[in-house]
C-alpha cells in the first residue's frame, strides 16, 4: 500500500510539473511588452515551490477475529441385531445289551497246617549293673563384675529438604477408528457314519479235568526229650545299698541391687516451621515485537530549468531587445522540474510474538530445625554386693547288706514219649467241570457324527489406539543430607575374676552279676483244619441301558452392540487477520496544483 501511495504520489508530481510548466500561459506568460516580461516571471518563480499536505494512507494491522467451523464428532449410538446360535439339546433313549458276569459259589475242604507252641524254659544270665558313688572336686571358675563407664559416641543424621526437579512425560490419548475384521465361525452339521464292532458272545461247554488230591493218614512215632524239672533253694546273697543323708553347706553370692537416679541427659528435637520461598515459573503470554522491512520512496526535489518556447512572443522584429537577444521562434521560459529519487529504507512495524516469560511466585515449605534440648531421666543401676547363704547338699553314703533270696534251678531228665504224626499221600482224580468260553462276530452299526464346516465373515469393529505424547511437568523430590553429631552413651563392660570352688560330682562304677531268665521256644505242632473257598461261576443276562444322544436346535439371539456415528458440530475459533487502517501522513504537493496568482500583462 504504501508503494502504491508513494506511486501515486510521483505520478502526481509528473501531473504538475506537465500543468505548472506550461510555457508563458499560466504562471510565467510574458506580457506583451517583452521588456517588463522577466520581471514578472523571476516574482512568480519563488510560488512554484511545494508545499506539505496531510494524505491519509491505508496501514495494515494484525486483528484477532472469531469465526465459526464445521468439524465432525463421533458420538455413541445403540443398535440391535439377531444372529443364530445353534445348540445342542440331549435327549435319553433305553437300549438292550446281554451282559456277562460270574457268581461266587462257597466251598468247604480239608487241609493241614503247622501250629508252634510256645515254651518256657530257664536260662543263666550275666550282666553289668552300675554301682553309684559320689566324689568331691575342686576347680576354677570366671565371674564377671559388670562396670559402667561413659562412652563418647558418633553418629549420623539424615537432615530433610524438598527439591523441585523437572521431568518429561509420556501422555496416552485414546483414539478410536473403525477396523474391518475378517473372522471364522465354525456352523455345526451332523453326518450318519457307518463302522463294524466286536461282539463277544459267552459259550459253555464241559471240559473233563484230571487233579491230584492228598489223602490223609495218622502214623504213630516213638522220640526221646529232655524235660527240665525246677528246683528252688535259699541264696544269701550280699550287696550295696546307697543310703541318703542331707549336709548344709556355705557359700558366697554376689547379688546385684537395682539403684535408681536422676540424670540430666540432652537431645536434639525437630522444630516444624513454614517458610516463604520464592520462585520462578514460565508464563507465555503475546509481546508486541517490533520488526523492520524494505520500503521503495522517492525521495525527489523540484527544480527550475529553461526551456524554449515556440508561442507567446511578438512576430519578429517587434520584440525590440529580446528579438535582438534571441532568434524569432526561441523564446526562453523557466519552468519547475521533478527531479526523481528512488531510495530504499528500512520501516519499523509491530506484530504479536508469543514469548516464555518467568514469572516470579512465592510458596510456602515445611521445614524442620534441629533444637537441643534438655530433660530428666530415670536411670536404674545395678550395684553389687557380697552375700553369704547355706544351702542343703544331698549326698549318699555306700552300705553293704546281706539277704537270703530264693533261686530256682532247673534240672534236666530224658523221657521217651510216642506222638501222632499226620501225614498224607497223592491219589490222582477226574471230573468235569464247565469251561465258559467267547465267541467273537462281527456287527455293522450307524452312528451320528458331529462336525462343523468354517465360514469366514467380516464385522467393523472399534479399535482403540494411543498415541504418546510429551509433557513437563515439575515434582517435589524429598531429599536428606546427612550431618555428623556426638553424643556420651552409657557403656556396661563385664570385669572377669577367677574364683574357686567345690562341687559334687556322682560317678558309678561298673559290676558283674548273674540272674536266671525265662527263655521262651516255639515248639512245632501239625494239625488239621477246614477250609472255605470260593469258586467263580460264569453266568450271563440281558439288562437295559440309557443312551444319551444330542439334537441341533437353532434359535435366533438378538445382542445390543455400540456404533459411532459421525455428527457434524460447530465451534468457534480465534485467527488473525491483517486489515488495513486509515493513517494520516503529510506529502509534498506542487504549488501548480494551488490557486495560481494572477498576472497582469500590460
Amino acid at each position: 500500500m504504501a508503494l502504491a501511495a508513494l506511486g501515486s504520489v510521483t505520478e502526481a508530481g509528473h501531473e504538475r510539473r506537465s500543468g505548472c510548466c506550461q510555457p508563458a500561459a499560466t504562471c510565467c506568460a510574458p506580457t506583451p511588452c517583452c521588456v517588463s516580461a522577466p520581471s514578472a516571471c523571476a516574482a512568480v518563480a519563488p510560488a512554484c515551490a511545494p508545499v506539505m499536505v496531510e494524505q491519509t494512507v491505508m496501514e495494515p494491522v494484525m486483528v484477532t477475529q472469531t469465526r465459526k467451523i464445521q468439524c465432525i464428532e463421533y458420538k455413541q449410538e445403540q443398535k440391535e441385531r439377531t444372529f443364530t446360535v445353534s445348540r445342542q439339546v440331549p435327549r435319553t433313549e433305553t437300549r438292550t445289551r446281554t451282559v456277562a458276569y460270574s457268581e461266587n459259589e462257597p466251598r468247604t475242604r480239608e487241609e493241614k497246617y503247622v501250629e508252634h507252641k510256645q515254651v518256657t524254659e530257664m536260662i543263666d544270665q550275666s550282666y553289668t549293673v552300675m554301682v553309684p558313688y559320689s566324689e568331691t572336686r575342686k576347680a576354677t571358675r570366671t565371674i564377671q563384675t559388670p562396670v559402667t563407664k561413659n562412652v563418647e559416641q558418633t553418629y549420623t543424621v539424615n537432615v530433610p529438604y524438598t527439591e523441585t526437579r523437572k521431568a518429561t512425560r509420556t501422555i496416552q490419548t485414546p483414539v478410536t477408528k473403525s477396523v474391518e475384521q475378517t473372522y471364522t465361525v465354525n456352523v455345526p452339521y451332523t453326518e450318519t457314519r457307518q463302522a463294524t464292532r466286536t461282539l463277544h458272545t459267552p459259550v459253555t461247554k464241559n471240559v473233563e479235568q484230571t487233579y491230584t488230591v492228598n489223602v490223609p493218614y495218622t502214623e504213630t512215632r516213638k522220640a526221646t526229650r529232655t524235660v527240665l524239672t525246677p528246683v528252688t533253694k535259699s541264696v544269701e546273697q550280699t550287696f550295696t545299698v546307697n543310703v541318703p543323708y542331707m549336709e548344709t553347706r556355705k557359700a558366697t553370692r554376689t547379688v546385684y541391687t537395682p539403684v535408681t537416679r536422676t540424670v540430666e541427659q540432652t537431645y536434639t528435637a525437630r522444630i516444624p516451621f513454614t517458610e516463604q520461598r520464592e520462585g520462578t515459573r514460565t508464563v507465555w503470554e503475546n509481546v508486541p515485537v517490533v520488526q523492520t522491512r524494505t520500503v521503495c520512496e522517492d525521495q525527489g526535489r523540484w527544480e527550475q530549468r529553461t526551456v524554449a518556447a515556440s508561442n507567446g512572443c511578438q512576430p519578429c522584429g517587434g520584440c525590440g531587445q529580446i528579438a535582438a537577444a534571441a532568434p524569432c521562434g526561441a523564446c526562453p521560459a523557466t519552468q519547475n522540474v521533478w527531479v526523481p529519487n528512488i531510495v530504499r529504507r528500512e520501516v519499523q512495524y509491530t506484530c504479536q510474538s508469543r514469548q516464555a516469560k518467568q514469572v516470579p511466585f512465592s510458596y510456602t515449605v515445611q521445614l524442620c530445625r534441629p533444637e537441643t534440648r534438655t530433660r530428666t531421666v530415670q536411670v536404674c543401676e545395678r550395684v553389687a554386693s557380697q552375700q553369704e547363704y547355706e544351702y542343703p547338699v544331698r549326698l549318699c553314703r555306700p552300705e553293704n547288706r546281706t539277704r537270703t533270696i530264693q533261686v530256682c534251678e532247673t534240672v534236666a531228665s530224658q523221657q521217651e514219649y510216642e506222638y501222632p504224626v499226620q501225614l498224607s499221600r497223592p491219589e490222582n482224580r477226574t471230573r468235569t467241570i464247565q469251561v465258559c468260553e467267547t465267541v467273537a462276530s462281527q456287527q455293522e452299526y450307524e452312528y451320528p457324527v458331529q462336525l462343523s464346516r468354517q465360514e469366514n465373515r467380516t464385522r467393523t469393529i472399534q479399535v482403540c489406539e494411543m498415541v504418546a505424547s510429551q509433557q513437563e511437568y515439575e515434582y517435589p523430590v524429598q531429599l536428606s543430607r546427612q550431618e555428623n553429631r556426638t553424643r556420651t552413651i552409657q557403656v556396661c563392660e563385664t570385669v572377669a575374676s577367677q574364683q574357686e570352688y567345690e562341687y559334687q560330682v556322682q560317678l558309678s562304677r561298673p559290676e558283674n552279676r548273674t540272674r536266671q531268665v525265662a527263655v521262651c521256644k516255639l515248639v512245632p505242632e501239625e494239625k488239621t483244619r477246614t477250609v472255605n473257598y470260593t469258586v467263580c461261576v460264569p453266568k450271563s443276562r440281558e439288562e437295559q441301558y440309557q443312551v444319551t444322544l444330542c439334537d441341533i436346535v437353532k434359535e435366533d439371539k438378538t445382542e445390543t452392540y455400540t456404533v459411532c456415528v459421525p455428527v457434524t458440530v460447530e465451534k468457534e475459533i480465534q485467527f488473525q487477520v491483517c486489515q488495513m487502517v486509515p493513517k494520516k501522513i503529510l506529502i509534498a504537493q506542487p504549488a501548480s496544483e494551488q490557486s495560481a496568482p494572477a498576472v497582469s500583462s500590460r
